[in-house]
């Protein structure tokens, strides 16, 4: 993060399942608790790290898509066309997660 914030330019990208979407599972699977956890320390991470030009996003992987799909976001993502976006989850899941927050 020092040599980021040196530079004022850094990208995280978080990459994580689309079920961390759905908190009604949260008991019965330790995998949604991880991917909770990473949704929040990236948005942490925006708010604190912002103002030194890095940003950071997750990528919430769903049951179709692909490695390509994936790739394409994340490119997208460490461009400096999407220098201004941060704090944000990004599905990709063809919209068949109903989102909570």
């Amino acid at each position: 993060m020092a040599s980021m914030s040196g530079r004022g330019f850094g990208r995280l990208i978080y990459v994580g399942s689309a079920n961390s979407r759905d908190v009604q599972e949260l008991g019965s699977d330790l995998g949604l608790v991880a991917g909770l956890g990473m949704r929040a320390l990236h948005k942490v991470v925006a708010d604190e790290c912002g103002a030194d030009g890095i940003t950071t996003t997750a990528v919430l992987r769903g049951r179709i898509a692909t490695d390509e799909d994936v790739a394409a976001c994340a490119v997208w993502l460490a461009s400096d066309v999407a220098g201004y976006l941060t704090g944000v989850t990004i599905s990709i899941d063809g919209g068949l997660a109903s989102p909570v927050f």
